[in-house]
């Protein structure tokens, strides 16, 4: 029973995400680091306080990998894909938290409540979903403009392309998330600098990193500060540098912010310099990571909601093995990708479809499907929505 009541409670969670953000939600996620704050909730039985809270935990933790879950993929694909989800994912929620803690809780009468910060981790999550056989379908990624204000500690100012000098050293953090980007399939775009580029700061606001994304034409720009500091070390001995990296990424069409990364590392050396570029390379090499998982995740979500087409098959009832034919047969076709079941009803089913082309050339294309105990009724095209009918022959 228990079982029955935390799917039923993660459903009832994911339908409220798929409608949009709750104005006083019980999940609430930092779409960067991967932080979730969530509230679990038991019943404390038989006067047994650990194992509620132990309970209260468990759920907690359940709901924050789901939290993080449909962030990165569509809600029709979490949906549809659910079983598998719940097997592979849910089921083995400890693979992917990487740390938690409780921040208050409270009994009431016999149900207790508390409210758990998770770190989840966004990488092993998204491997996850691709070994499991989740088809996200192909996504031609955005061309992004990286601009990342720079300052090492042997630096006097911050260094920067578009200010159109050009670098004393290498430039460690661009090259590094550039380089992260690159591996995930984005483009990058090579600036360069325009008339008024020198007069921008270098702490890029996000309408100064779309405009400056329009003029480079870029669909994403990267704006960020990284810096490090050296260690004062005697001669010969090791010393703790730092370094540290925060970037955002904003899309150019809308300006809508995809992501917003801070990642921060060490490294020991003789030679605080040497250090000191190292412990920023890292930190840049984990913002990187992070920022392309974060931004492909976004990029996937826009693709899937601009090219689902809704096919809606009437004449279902009773003839449940046409239905199952259609969909195999659906799902085969060339430039048909990530089928889903939306709804099922006595009578009718609703699928969504990713498809390379409008709904009226995917219509035609269903309307030459050969059955041998039934056939295929297109009814009418409307948008990105197709009502059609099986007919046994």
């Amino acid at each position: 029973m228990r079982k029955a009541m935390v799917l039923f409670r993660w459903m009832a969670l994911l339908v409220m995400m798929a409608a949009g953000p709750p104005s006083l939600g019980i999940a609430q996620s930092n779409a960067a680091s991967g932080l979730v704050h969530v509230i679990g909730t038991s019943q404390v039985r038989g006067g047994d306080m650990s194992a509620a809270r132990q309970e209260a935990i468990e759920e907690g933790l359940v709901t924050a990998v789901s939290r993080v879950l449909i962030d990165l993929l569509p809600a029709e694909s979490v949906a549809g894909n659910f079983q598998v989800i719940n097997e592979s994912i849910l089921n083995h929620k400890d693979q992917f938290i990487q740390d938690y803690k409780v921040l208050a809780e409270s009994q009431l009468g016999g149900t207790y409540r508390l409210i758990v910060a998770a770190n989840v981790s966004v990488a092993r999550l998204d491997g996850a979903v691709k070994n499991a056989g989740i088809r996200l379908g192909k996504v031609s990624f955005p061309r992004v403009l990286v601009c990342i204000a720079e300052q090492g500690a042997e630096d006097l100012s911050q260094d920067y392309w578009w200010s159109g000098q050009q670098p004393l050293t290498d430039r460690v953090a661009t090259d590094a998330v550039t380089r992260a980007l690159l591996q995930a399939g984005f483009k990058a775009v090579q600036p360069q600098v325009v008339p008024g580029a020198a007069m921008l700061p270098a702490q890029l606001s996000l309408a100064q990193a779309q405009a400056l994304g329009q003029q480079q034409d870029a669909e994403v720009v990267v704006v960020g500060l990284a810096s490090a500091e050296a260690a004062d070390t005697g001669t010969g001995s090791l010393g703790q540098s730092s370094g540290s990296v925060a970037v955002r990424a904003v899309r150019v069409e809308d300006g809508r912010l995809l992501a917003d990364i801070r990642e921060s590392a060490r490294s020991a050396a003789a030679d605080p310099q040497a250090g000191s570029r190292e412990a920023m390379r890292q930190a840049a090499d984990q913002a990187g990571a992070a920022l392309a998982t974060r931004v492909a995740a976004a990029w996937r979500q826009q693709s899937a909601a601009a090219a689902a087409i809704a096919l809606t098959i009437d004449g279902i009832g009773g003839h449940i093995a046409d239905f199952v034919k259609f969909r195999s047969a659906l799902g085969s076709m060339s430039g048909v990708d990530n089928l889903q079941v939306k709804e099922m009803m006595p009578n009718a089913a609703t699928l969504t479809v990713q498809y390379q082309g409008p709904a009226r050339a995917l219509a035609d294309a269903v309307s030459k499907l050969v059955f041998d105990s039934f056939v295929v009724d297109i009814q009418a095209v409307e948008g990105k929505h197709i009502r059609l009918r099986l007919a046994p022959r």
